[in-house]
């Protein structure tokens, strides 16, 4: 009887167990799994509609946009860089560029990558960005062909050239002359004859006023060679290099301007003049007697201008402490440089629009000196150079501080 009822107990548990609903446990794992599978399937959306939404600012040149730190918002990217500054005008002028053109600071070595050129602004505290490269600089390349053979009745020269990425087709444009003149260039290597090289042209003054003859001195610098030439000219070209006029011989006999006798410094003095304003052109040609062919320099471009020639003499009376920087400086002068390109119209608008005055220039820099209202301390100097800033023209604006010499 007791077996009898103990069975018939155990079977009654058995039939409670069976009837029971599912554990809480197993209910909640189950709805974990859910919310997670839901959760991954968002987020990869999310991450496919950003890319949509940005999609132009991550497919932009990974050197040609801002890269946005972890910790860091876009927007604030330049206020950082702003607070780098310091309130230097120069740094000013050129963060202002990289906003305008959405460019990212170049790292500390000035390093691009293929693509890419440094760039920044004439003046010493510019900050520095990565440039594209225009197609038409990279066409200027000479591309990479397999070996070359030019032959000649008497030697063989073998040449290689150098790759351009974007214009695979340029080896069709080196003509058998380019083949020739890099053959006798090589065997002068081979028989050890040395090419001259000469340093770019100079001139003292670098520009003339409009209308009126100056005695201009110009110079140039041979090295590479100690056979000297047997004559040096100068010419003045077109901008295609095509010969206006010679206006005659350089010299390194300690006449006409040269300073010293055989120290290969060439220089002579000639009088120019011209009733246009903009740009004259010059060169030095060199003939030598076991060279058949003359040795040219640089074109140099010489200024025809409506502005003072030269660097006008400091009031020193005037000179006053930057408040910034602590140093020496000028309340009654700034310095301004512009782009490249600007009329001289609109150069004299803009000084004539902050109250300035054109005093002195450094026509090869693309530098001018201004003259503005006296506060006596750096007041004036500061506001007038925030004015100027505002001018998409202006490269850079900064206070005319005075270098003293030890």
């Amino acid at each position: 009887m007791q077996n009898q009822i103990q069975n018939l107990n155990e079977n009654l548990g058995q039939s409670k167990n069976q009837n029971q609903p599912p554990k809480k446990e197993s209910l909640s794992l189950m709805t974990v799994k859910t919310l997670l599978v839901v959760l991954i399937v968002a987020a990869i959306g999310m991450i496919v509609v950003g890319r949509y939404i940005f999609k132009d600012y991550y497919e932009m040149p990974e050197n040609n946009r801002i890269v946005e730190p972890a910790d860091q918002k876009i927007e604030n990217y330049y206020n950082l860089l702003e607070k780098k500054c310091a309130g230097d005008s120069c740094c000013l002028s050129s963060l202002k560029f990289m906003k305008e053109n959405n460019y990212k600071e170049a790292d500390e070595n000035y390093k691009c990558p293929n693509g890419f050129k440094a760039s920044g602004l004439k003046c010493e505290s510019s900050l520095g960005w990565c440039d594209p490269i225009e197609e038409k600089e990279i066409n200027n390349e000479i591309a990479l062909c397999e070996e070359i053979i030019y032959e000649d009745s008497k030697n063989r020269c073998y040449i290689d050239y150098a790759m351009s990425r974007n214009d695979k087709n340029l080896c069709e444009k080196i003509t058998d002359n380019v083949l020739k003149e890099e053959c006798y260039n090589n065997l002068n290597k081979k028989n050890k004859i040395d090419i001259p090289v000469f340093w770019a042209l100079g001139s003292d003054p670098d520009a003339i006023p409009i209308a009126k003859t100056y005695n201009v001195l110009f110079t140039t610098m041979q090295t590479g060679l100690e056979d000297k030439a047997n004559k040096i000219v100068i010419e003045e070209i077109d901008a295609s290099g095509n010969i206006i006029k010679i206006l005659g011989d350089l010299n390194d006999k300690g006449i006409n301007g040269d300073l010293a006798i055989n120290d290969y410094v060439y220089s002579g003095t000639f009088k120019i003049s011209s009733t246009k304003e903009g740009n004259l052109f010059f060169r030095a040609k060199a003939d030598f007697l076991n060279i058949s062919k003359p040795i040219y320099t640089d074109r140099y471009k010489f200024g025809v201008t409506r502005f003072p020639i030269g660097l006008y003499p400091s009031d020193m009376s005037k000179i006053v402490i930057d408040s910034k920087t602590g140093e020496k400086m000028m309340s009654n002068e700034v310095i301004v440089g512009f782009i490249g390109g600007v009329s001289p119209d609109t150069i004299e608008n803009i000084i004539k629009a902050v109250d300035g005055e054109i005093v002195g220039t450094i026509f090869g820099l693309g530098t001018y000196q201004v003259k503005i209202f006296d506060t006596g301390d750096d007041t004036g100097v500061n506001k007038t150079i925030n004015k100027l800033l505002n001018y998409s023209e202006v490269e850079f604006a900064e206070p005319s501080y005075m270098t003293e010499i030890d």
